[in-house]
């Protein structure tokens, strides 16, 4: 198999499961482990993909709308949003962080009468129109390629609000903790768990067994840790204060 037609098996590998080992790739193309090393280096170096610890992942096309994003794992994110849904009924302020998963479940809130804060401009978009709602944005740094609002003068602005429940999401997440590709993001997530009073994790379980360059904050941090399975054992291990909430048996229905 020449270069690039193994290069063209590992993309589709990765899109396919959102996430591929080296020695996973290794196994299923009959290749050595450093070869598949060579070539995600390789890949990374022309922006088809993301080394990650252990692996790695499709990037984003930089070019296109972030609003595309919404468009990956979307039945993971219907899921996360529908048991998610409970705990947003009792915290009179709730916190939206910018991710494409918290989106998917500020699309389907309508509960009145809340003070919502968020980071997300497409957030922001989806929920303005909601009757009863007091909805604030912070000012700071506008950045595309997240759609959101960063930088230390959206730390300030945040930290004058009494958040109750602060609703995060990640591009990685491991036992060791929560991190992020960039350090504006990888910030304002470490000052919003420190900062509200309770904070759920919301991440798709392709995320599981990642490792970013910019660690946000410890597992046992957040509160609560909403995915569409059941993690792995050491994450229970390592997070024992964490309420863990994911389908069980046959819990698969989102309607």
């Amino acid at each position: 198999m020449l270069n690039f037609e193994r290069q063209n098996e590992i993309i589709k590998i990765i899109q396919a499961d959102g996430f591929a080992k080296v020695e996973s790739l290794a196994k299923r193309l009959y290749v050595s482990a450093a070869t598949i090393r060579r070539d995600l280096t390789h890949m990374e170096q022309i922006g088809m993909i993301k080394k990650v610890y252990g692996g790695a992942v499709i990037v984003e096309n930089r070019t296109s709308s972030p609003l595309l994003r919404y468009n990956v794992n979307t039945i993971a994110k219907n899921m996360i949003a529908k048991l998610a849904m409970p705990l947003l009924t009792e915290p009179e302020c709730i916190y939206f962080d910018s991710s494409s998963t918290t989106g998917t479940l500020a699309s389907k809130f309508n509960i009145p009468r809340k003070t919502i804060i968020t980071i997300g401009l497409q957030t922001a978009s989806t929920l303005c129109s909601l009757p009863e709602t007091n909805l604030f944005i912070p000012g700071g740094k506008i950045n595309y390629m997240t759609n959101s609002i960063s930088g230390s003068v959206a730390i300030n602005d945040l930290s004058r609000y009494t958040i109750d429940l602060a609703l995060i999401s990640a591009s990685a997440v491991c036992p060791e903790g929560i991190s992020e590709t960039s350090i504006e993001q990888s910030e304002i997530k470490r000052f919003i768990i420190k900062h509200a009073k309770r904070s759920a994790l919301l991440i798709d379980s392709s995320k599981f067994g990642l490792k970013d360059i910019f660690m946000s904050a410890p597992l046992d941090s957040i509160d609560y840790l909403i995915t569409d399975k059941k993690p792995p054992e050491d994450y229970f291990l390592a997070a024992p204060n964490v309420e863990f909430i994911y389908p069980k048996d046959t819990e698969t229905n989102l309607s």
